[in-house]
């Protein structure tokens, strides 16, 4: 899923999969290069459009979304809000907690030593 999602990442910004998550001797190469500064190592590998204070952040979420007064915020909701808001039909539960641990590929194939086949574990 990690591996799926890093390369529609990479390629909605124009990079290589590699460069999302490198090998730990080239990211600290890589920082070397800027400081330590991971912010500027960001917008440098072009992992961010760019670099803007708490404040400038504040200022552009107040203009997209409007100012609440009350809260002296930009407009916002929080997760439980929501959710308080718009309940989701939920089968209960009862309490009860699943945890499967298992180790190798995760396949929809044919299950073969050494693979997960998803419809049977789940």
């Amino acid at each position: 899923m990690w591996k799926n999602s890093r390369g529609d990442i990479a390629g909605n910004r124009n990079q290589h999969p590699s460069t999302l998550v490198p090998d730990a001797d080239t990211l600290i190469k890589n920082l070397a290069q800027f400081g330590g500064d991971q912010a500027e190592y960001a917008l440098q590998h072009k992992l961010v459009d760019k670099l803007v204070t708490r404040q400038q952040m504040n200022l552009l979420l107040t203009k997209t979304f409007g100012l609440d007064k009350t809260a002296q915020d930009f407009n916002y909701t929080t997760l439980n809000d929501y959710l308080a808001a718009n309940p989701m039909n939920r089968t209960p539960r009862d309490g009860n907690i699943a945890v499967i641990i298992d180790s190798g590929a995760l396949t929809d194939d044919t299950q073969q030593p050494g693979t997960i086949h998803g419809d049977r574990t789940a």
